[in-house]
């Protein structure tokens, strides 16, 4: 807000006049709007001379500000530095080595790990650039120890006074691994990152109990923010992860670094604040002489495009705007803003003809056009909006295809700083309430998704249902001037700028109490559901005072969201088209897994196996679901006949009416094939089922003479294949397909196989045929021998071989709707894809908060026990969800989905490639292998819509 009133120029004239003051804080973390601000504020100096700027921070630079405004307004009009005295305890400060000498005990592996980590980050400090992962991992075998010293030492110093540890650490995978190392009840472990919710952190501030010690893990979000009175000790990573440019992606890269001399004396300055404290560096003072006395400002770490489409808004027509950047307090290299200028041009925001151009921004002839282009309409409008410019093209792109109300929302939800649904942690919640806070949250999400799979269409359904609420008319009055505390953003999870400013539009008032019920009972941050509501009427306000677009335009249509019928089925289609059209660059695709896998479909393994209390505890409806003995038998058949009369009645009648097969195969003598299949399934594998019987067209023409194969139909449900004699190649890949390392591996198949007078009888993922074995040999049940002797005469001798597959209990889930079920029911549009259960993916969402993705599940307390035992921990036995890749110029890496999201989880069965599209890209790690996608939307499957 200060940078747009700063550059307002003549039409902020009366308010800059009528202010006396302008104090700019945290100057240290050098952020885009405060480098702006200070460029703008020495420009303000020159035409208001009363006007006074403070610039203040705790480890400020302060001769670099000195000269850069000595440099405009002469050295008498800049004050010198004022350095405001404070009274601090004593502060002992130790780095790694003096930490080895005083750690007693520490055996000779870890000595060893010391010694080698001290080289390497000596070595690596000196180098610069992204920190090794070895050195990160010797920090960490070391960190738990140097807690218990820190821990020992704080006690005997003051044994009364409680105390705590606060350890600074890169990142949330730290976080996660140094929790687990510090097990309860000796340890209390508080995590502190921009991903968790302000209220979750707020028992940082609470004293433990006694005999325990309260370790505080945290980012760089702590670093100047918070203040822990009971925190005697410090411990130092001296990492932190922060963007940095690069020139070979245009784009950001989140890496893991050294801090600086600066935010590591603001680590330290944590503690000895009451009492004399203590600072552990797991560092060598080898590396502390490599790090940079303060941080680079992050003007030359991240793309520009925000910042030249902000400065191109404001400074005079056909100036050129290298020129003004060259005006900075630290310039950013040249090519970083070509690379800007070439994107925006791209988008549709300055009006220079880019055909042609290779946009390296290296050479002056093709950037000087640029530089001092002016902006088109699309530009003019991303100008006025609060949001980064790929966002503001998509509302740009909406407002033309007519569905302005809705890019509005998705912007609106894109921007916001975290998820309107509730952000939950392991590491803050015991396992029961962990697995009912992500229960909530994923009901939620299903709810407002309703079979798009898509997360920036579903904030629509949301919005539409909050406005329901009254919500509308308080978010569209003026926001509250005071605003809820919020912890700084660090940089795992950066904001973007839009987003930051966004933040003007914020109420402080909390929900109605009838919005706030509804919020509770759907998973979502009743704050955060307020910020969004008020930053879409920020954004509203926005479109209408640049375009002067009726607001009628600019509001949802009423009813529910998606619309049912074919209108509501283009209106998907046209928003889909509008994601990818905004972020072609943002493209993802996956390929269905290599093999059929175990948890893929309804049912899934658990291990170690739960009791009945416990399922219930962790899938209470509307999960249903079944617990299922499941093992393969083999039944061997001698004297067997083949009847056909009555062997295949007897087929639909005990094995897919009775025993519930998904699948039967019928191998006859005479060499034909016949299969049986349930409809879903069919069409679930028919890619494979159709390479077994000469491809796609030919399998088309046995389903549709399926009615004709038997007198009688098949059961409901069920479709009969007649496949007649298959080729040599057909019948093994119909062999392998009908096997374990196919469908059998998941689903309930049978394989019947008959020549002459011997045959057998394989049973996959099947209730038992016999009982427990007694003896030497397992004997068939009363039950068993029935039904052989229905499918294969009385005369039939059987000998069964059971467990040829380890028996195990198989939780089943209930499917969901069937396609036109839910439209029936719902009255919307049907879902994008066929899909696992929703149980079978709540269980993936709950495993996949903890790092060996695995369940948690409290066991009660004896009745005779002082306390309840710790959690059991429960290996599920399903995959998470597709692998997805980023594809572009030539290079491919790793897609990494939001936690916890619908697309995340999706595992359609078909055999069709899958393309999603997202709203924002994040690299990480040195060369960019990885990249952290948000606001994913899955298109239609298959390659054809795309």
């Amino acid at each position: 807000y200060l940078v747009r009133l700063a550059a307002a120029g003549a039409k902020s004239r009366g308010v800059v006049q009528s202010l006396t003051h302008l104090i700019i804080d945290e100057c240290h973390e050098r952020a885009t709007d405060s480098d702006l601000l200070c460029l703008l504020a020495r420009r303000l100096l020159r035409s208001h001379p009363t006007l006074r700027v403070v610039l203040m921070s705790a480890t400020l630079h302060s001769q670099l500000f000195v000269d850069y405004f000595a440099a405009s307004l002469g050295r008498s009009q800049v004050g010198a530095p004022l350095h405001v005295g404070e009274r601090r305890f004593p502060l002992q400060e130790l780095f790694l080595e003096e930490v080895v000498q005083r750690l007693g005990g520490l055996p000779e592996r870890l000595r060893k790990t010391a010694k080698s980590l001290a080289q390497q980050s000596a070595a690596s400090a000196a180098d610069g650039g992204a920190v090794p992962a070895s050195v990160v991992s010797g920090m960490l075998e070391l960190a738990p120890w140097v807690v218990r010293l820190a821990a020992a030492a704080a006690a005997g110093e003051a044994e009364e006074q409680g105390g705590a540890v606060l350890v600074f650490v890169p990142g949330m995978a730290e976080i996660e691994e140094l929790a687990d190392k510090l097990p309860p009840p000796t340890f209390k472990v508080v995590p502190i990152h921009s991903k968790l919710p302000f209220e979750e952190q707020l028992e940082a501030f609470e004293a433990a109990a006694p005999g325990v010690t309260k370790v505080v893990v945290a980012t760089n979000a702590a670093e100047s923010s918070l203040t822990l009175p009971d925190v005697d000790a410090v411990l130092d990573l001296g990492l932190h992860k922060q963007l940095s440019y690069s020139t070979a992606l245009r784009s950001a890269v989140l890496r893991r670094e050294w801090v600086s001399k600066a935010s590591a004396q603001q680590r330290a300055g944590r503690t000895a604040r009451v009492r004399p404290g203590s600072v552990y560096r797991l560092y060598p003072r080898a590396a502390w002489d490599g790090f940079a006395e303060h941080d680079a400002p992050q003007m030359c770490r991240e793309p520009l495009e925000a910042s030249v489409l902000r400065l191109r808004k404001v400074i005079e027509g056909g100036q050129p705007i290298s020129g003004t950047m060259r005006e900075l307090l630290e310039p950013p290299d040249p090519t970083h803003v070509g690379h800007a200028l070439h994107a925006l041009a791209q988008m549709g925001m300055l009006q220079v003809d880019t055909e042609g151009r290779d946009g390296d921004g290296g050479e002056a002839e093709p950037l000087d056009p640029l530089d001092i282009a002016p902006l088109t309409a699309t530009g003019r409008l991303a100008s006025a909006l609060p949001l980064e410019p790929q966002l503001s093209r998509m509302v740009a792109l909406g407002i033309r295809l007519g569905c302005a109300a809705e890019a509005l929302v998705i912007a609106a939800g894109c921007a916001q700083p975290r998820s309107p649904f509730r952000i939950v942690s392991p590491l803050v919640a015991e396992p029961d309430e962990y697995n009912s806070l992500v229960r909530a949250g994923f009901y939620g999400r299903l709810h407002f998704d309703r079979g798009m799979y898509s997360e920036p269409l579903s904030f629509i359904a949301l919005v539409v249902e909050l406005e329901q609420t009254g919500e509308k008319k308080a978010a569209d009055e003026p926001a509250d001037a005071d605003d809820d505390a919020q912890p700084a953003a660090d940089a795992e999870q950066p904001a973007a700028d839009g987003a930051v400013a966004a933040k003007r539009g914020r109420g402080g008032r909390s929900l109605s109490a009838r919005a706030a019920r509804f919020c509770t009972g759907h998973g979502i941050a009743p704050k955060q559901a307020r910020q969004l509501l008020s930053t879409l009427a920020t954004l509203r306000a926005a479109v209408r005072e640049s375009t002067r677009l009726p607001a009628s335009s600019l509001e949802l249509p009423p009813g529910p969201f998606p619309p049912s019928g074919r209108d509501g089925a283009y209106r998907l289609a046209l928003l889909r088209a509008l994601l990818v059209w905004a972020r072609p660059d943002a493209l993802l695709s996956a390929c269905p897994p290599p093999r059929r896998s175990c948890g893929a479909g309804c049912a899934v393994r658990l291990s170690p196996e739960l009791d009945e209390g416990a399922l219930q505890r962790l899938l209470p409806p509307p999960a249903a679901w079944a617990v299922e003995q499941r093992c393969c038998d083999v039944v061997h058949l001698a004297s067997a006949q083949e009847v056909r009369a009555t062997l295949l009645p007897a087929i639909e009648d005990e094995l897919l009416r009775r025993r519930g097969f998904d699948w039967v195969f019928l191998h006859g003598g005479d060499g034909s094939s016949r299969v049986w299949a349930r409809s879903r399934r069919l069409e679930e594998a028919s890619a494979e089922l159709a390479s077994c019987v000469g491809g796609p067209a030919a399998l088309s023409g046995l389903v549709a003479q399926s009615a004709t194969h038997t007198a009688v139909p098949p059961p409901e449900g069920f479709l009969c294949l007649a496949l007649g004699v298959l080729p040599p190649d057909g019948a093994r890949a119909l062999k392998h397909f009908s096997s374990r390392r196919g469908i059998a591996l998941e689903q309930r198949v049978a394989c019947v196989r008959l020549g002459g007078s011997v045959g057998s009888l394989v049973c996959a993922n099947a209730p038992p045929l016999c009982r427990p074995p007694t003896g030497a040999a397992a004997a068939l049940t009363a039950e068993s021998v029935q039904m052989l002797r229905l499918l294969f005469g009385d005369a039939m001798v059987a000998k069964v071989s059971p467990g040829q597959a380890a028996a195990a209990m198989m939780l089943r889930l209930e499917p969901d709707l069937e396609p036109d079920e839910a439209v029936a029911t719902c009255g919307l549009q049907p879902p994008l894809t066929a899909d696992r259960p929703a149980g079978v993916r709540l269980l993936c969402s709950m495993a996949s908060g903890y790092r060996d993705r695995k369940l948690r599940v409290a066991q009660p307390a004896p009745a005779d026990g002082p306390a309840a035992p710790p959690p059991m921990v429960v290996k599920l036995d399903a995959p998470e969800g597709l692998d997805w890749r980023w594809r572009a110029d030539g290079r491919e890496c790793k897609a990494l989905l939001q936690r916890h999201s619908i697309p995340r989880l999706a595992l359609p069965p078909h055999g069709l490639p899958m393309f999603a599209v997202g709203t924002s890209l994040l690299f990480l790690g040195e060369e960019g292998k990885l990249v952290a996608v948000e606001g994913v939307t899955l298109l239609p499957p298959g390659p054809e819509w795309l």
